[in-house]
């Protein structure tokens, strides 16, 4: 072969590859040009989410068995956890060079730079992952009277499906100067889909009921009847998500009641008898329907009966019902309010800040012995060089690449959730304009979050405008499944029976019943992240009861009796609600009950809700068990001895063994005294035993001298960290002005510990804008209850000559429950305060013989919470907040009390 032939096809081959690497390159830069970018939105809550190790040998011998996690020694690297990159590869999306994927931690969207092919298969991935997100059913409803010519020519231009232009074109009528049309009922009303849920604002109208014995004796009780606005909705959104079925009851009375004289004899004696009767109008619309998404209904015309002057001209009411599809998105996380560390960023990494609870992070790096990078790098996160991360004042910041900071948000959201969580309620009730309220219920109907909607309330009062005032505010918290209740109420007394005995004398009956805000809810926390379902009642009384006299004529009476009755003004709204953490809610609008001159004025409340992950920095308990252990002095010999050791009695049934599920019906999963020692650093050489039983809290080891006096200090300090704790709880009760109180309720907002707040009230107490009203500390062992009770033994009248006694002051009952080792500690309590002295009144009667009797009856004025929680050892909580009652003074003012509790645990240390 000669030499030319070889350099020729050294020439050629040279050429291919040319040719062949210029391909590779065109068609790197064509792929590389296909790539695509497309924001996902409809993201799983739990992608980054991390699921615990199981036993899979257990797991494959039994697969219905429950198995526990297995627990890592101190430091023991786990497996990396799964960035948003790796949950893709994991379902077949392959990443070329170039592409990638970005998960946002605050807005929870996931962006994708991949080829077209990758970003349709990763949509498929979304769409089959089973996220669905749950959805509110929201009402808007209004009721116009007009005149009937004008009612009917809008009825009549009403579309099929929707009535949108006709209620438009009511409202704008009603809107003009000197207006013919005006609306004289409104409400919103939003639930779940199959939720039942009412609303209402009535005047509870106390309506005689007279019965006469077989000697002529006429005695009288009472019914309450509701006159105002009654609603009822349950719906159920089809399978289209765009089709409601609706069972609704409307109720509505267009006038108040009309009361008249009935006269009529008795037929024994022919004497005559007189006593009132109540007729009361009303409207009432029962039925079923179907309706779209989006769409107003009219749900009738009717003719106002009763209304004066209504039989003598053509006026009619009409409904309209606005009803909307509301999707409950899922939760964006916080931004921290506290700047993050200044923190060098290497090229190719990102920086982050994460609100973190406090001693989260710190007590577990405490527990691996680790600080807190080197805790990263060996829990699930790759070790990079140059990241960093630091801990001040509840933020972490950390630098590192993007995927391991997505792996670091998963494992501080995964270490939270195990955290117990409670959840803080709070209610502001505000009253004024009804175009105002009324325009943005309609901005609120379509929408999940209504933070926009509450900020133009808050503008609006800080500005003074649209006749805008604060009539109520409350706030309480508890933890999950756990139902909470907290009333700030008067308690009066009525007179609930009246009539004759056998002799003729006069028998008297008294009641009690409470007007105030009683707000009663239930949470139920999702495991996946901060959302809940949410059962939720809230009563309000705008109005003091009313007090009338009714006036009859009994058989053989000289002259006519006359007694009191009492009526009462409620608002009430009962629902079931899906809840995001630090979401804002508009949750009712109603008319003030029982006003008719006041005026086109609604009154709104506004609801939010926090979620509080509880956690505490350990505090130190005496040395450690490896510290005692150190202390043994050594033994030779190995000559081995038998000696008893006193325990608790739940040595082994107690806490070492709590991990273990079902541990009553299995006791074979239980750990036997060996198998305890041994996990904590005790040998047992050949012929070493230990076993529980013999005396009552005992047990017995054979082992070596030195082994033994280690057991010795082992059992003291399972002892230590085991016993039951001494908890003391101090609650203090402060009255502040409103606008602290409400700055300092937000400043709370997902913290659990609200000492800083606590010591601003304290201050403001010092400074003598607040007052200190109340104080009481409880010690109590766990799990026994504590109670508190300081205050005046108040004499009063239960009846026209019984009586008893009420402590008026403050009561406090806790439960506790914990253990020395525990951070936290779960707090069963019930607190009553009294906002106001008692307030007795005369109530005057007027017997058969014409006598004028005065009864003494006594009005209580207080504060009644029932909650459970979890507090943090060392801190404080602001338990609960309401308007108080019952001096004129602060409910004309712009004033609010609290209760602040903290929780200490009182442990022995050595």
């Amino acid at each position: 072969m000669s030499w030319r032939f070889l350099f020729y096809s050294c020439w050629v081959a040279l050429c291919l590859i040319g040719a062949a690497a210029q391909a590779a390159k065109t068609e790197v830069k064509s792929e590389a040009a296909e790539l695509k970018t497309r924001i996902f939105h409809k993201v799983p809550p739990d992608l980054l989410s991390i699921t615990e190790e199981v036993d899979q040998d257990a797991v494959a011998a039994d697969p219905f068995a429950t198995t526990p996690p297995r627990k890592r020694k101190p430091g023991e690297p786990v497996p990396l956890i799964k960035s948003a990159r790796d949950k893709l590869v994991e379902v077949g999306v392959t990443f070329p060079d170039g592409a990638s994927a970005s998960f946002d931690s605050y807005s929870g969207t996931l962006t994708v730079v991949n080829t077209q092919a990758n970003l349709d298969l990763c949509e498929a991935y979304f769409d089959s992952s089973g996220l669905h997100y749950p959805h509110h059913v929201s009402f808007v409803l209004t009721v116009v009277e007009g005149p009937g010519e004008i009612i009917r020519e809008a009825s009549a231009a009403v579309a099929q499906e929707d009535a949108a232009s006709a209620l438009a074109g009511l409202m704008q009528q009603a809107a003009t100067a000197e207006p013919q049309v005006r609306v004289v009922q409104d409400a919103y009303l939003e639930t779940k889909s199959g939720t039942r849920a009412t609303t209402r604002s009535v005047k509870e109208h106390a309506c005689p009921i007279f019965s006469m014995d077989d000697q002529g004796h006429l005695s009288s009780d009472h019914e309450m009847r509701s006159i105002g606005l009654n609603l009822e909705m349950e719906p159920s959104i089809g399978a289209d998500g765009k089709t409601i079925d609706l069972s609704y009851t409307l109720e509505l009375s267009p006038a108040p009641p009309q009361e008249r004289k009935m006269t009529s004899a008795d037929p024994t004696t022919g004497s005559p008898v007189e006593f009132p009767f109540v007729a009361v109008p009303m409207l009432r619309l029962v039925a079923e329907a179907t309706v779209q998404a989006g769409s107003t209904r009219l749900l009738g015309v009717v003719s106002p009966y009763g209304k004066a002057g209504a039989g003598r001209r053509d006026v009619q009411w009409a409904a309209f019902l606005t009803t909307n599809i509301v999707k409950v998105d899922k939760a964006s996380r916080v931004r921290p309010r506290l700047p993050e560390a200044e923190l060098q960023v290497p090229s190719g990494m990102r920086r982050l800040a994460l609100s973190v609870t406090p001693g989260l992070l710190e007590n577990e790096c405490l527990k691996s012995g680790q600080t807190l990078q080197p805790y990263f790098d060996t829990h699930g996160i790759l070790p990079v060089a140059g990241a960093a991360a630091v801990i001040h004042e509840e933020v972490l910041t950390v630098v590192n690449t993007q995927e391991n900071i997505e792996r670091i948000v998963a494992l501080v959201d995964y270490l939270t959730l195990k955290l117990p969580r409670t959840v803080a309620l709070t209610l502001h009730s505000v009253r004024g304009s009804g175009a105002f309220l009324r325009s943005l219920a309609a901005q609120a109907a379509a929408q999940y979050d209504h933070d926009a909607q509450w900020r133009q309330v808050q503008q609006a009062l800080d500005a003074g405008l649209h006749d805008l005032r604060r009539v109520g505010t409350s706030r309480m918290e508890t933890k999950s499944g756990a139902r909470a209740k907290l009333e700030a109420v008067q308690e009066y007394s009525f007179l609930s029976h009246y009539g004759q005995d056998k002799a003729g004398r006069m028998a008297a009956q008294f009641e009690t019943s409470r007007a105030g805000a009683i707000l009663e809810f239930e949470p139920t926390l999702n495991s996946w992240d901060d959302s809940m379902e949410l059962n939720l009642s809230h009563e309000f009384h705008p109005l003091p009861p009313e007090v009338a006299h009714v006036v009859m004529l009994s058989p053989g009476a000289k002259k006519r009796q006359s007694f009191p009755i009492m009526h009462a003004h409620a608002q009430q709204t009962v629902t079931g609600w899906h809840v995001k953490n630090g979401s804002t809610r508009l949750f009712a609008l109603l008319k003030p009950p029982g006003e008719e001159a006041a005026g086109d004025e609604l009154i709104a409340t506004f609801l939010h809700c926090d979620v509080m992950p509880q956690s505490a920095r350990i505090k130190p308990n005496g040395p450690t068990l490896e510290q005692m252990l150190a202390t043994v002095a050594k033994v030779e010999s190995q000559e081995q001895f038998v000696r008893s050791f006193r325990v608790s009695p739940d040595f082994i049934s107690g806490s070492e063994n709590e991990s273990v599920h079902d541990q009553i019906t299995d006791r074979s999963k239980h750990k036997s005294v060996q198998e305890i020692l041994v996990e904590h650093g005790i040998s047992f050489p050949q012929g070493a035993w230990a076993r529980s039983g013999g005396a009552a809290s005992q047990i017995t080891v054979r082992n070596t001298a030195e082994n033994l006096d280690k057991v010795q200090k082992c059992v003291e300090w399972i002892e230590r960290e085991t016993a039951l704790a001494r908890v003391v709880v101090t609650s203090q009760v402060v009255e502040a002005p409103g606008p602290l109180v409400q700055r300092l309720m937000a400043e709370t907002a997902g913290r659990c510990d609200h000492r800083r707040e606590m010591q601003q009230v304290l201050e403001a107490v010092h400074q003598g804008s607040a007052r200190h009203l109340g104080l009481s500390r409880i010690e109590t062992m766990a799990g026994a209850k504590g109670k508190a009770e300081q205050g005046v033994q108040h004499p009063y009248f239960t009846g026209a000559v019984e009586n008893d006694a009420r402590l008026v002051g403050s009561c406090t009952e806790v439960e506790a429950a914990g253990r020395a080792g525990d951070c936290v500690v779960s707090l069963v309590l019930n607190s009553e305060f009294h906002t106001a002295d008692p307030h007795e009144h005369k109530e005057e009667v007027i017997d058969t013989a014409g006598r004028r009797l005065e009864l003494t009856l006594t009005d209580f004025y207080l504060m009644q919470l029932s909650a459970e929680t979890v507090v943090p050892d060392g801190c404080a909580r602001m338990l609960a907040v309401w308007k108080p009652l019952g001096k004129q003074d602060a409910e004309n003012a712009d004033v609010l009390q609290v209760l602040f509790i903290t929780c200490d645990q009182v442990r022995g240390r050595e």
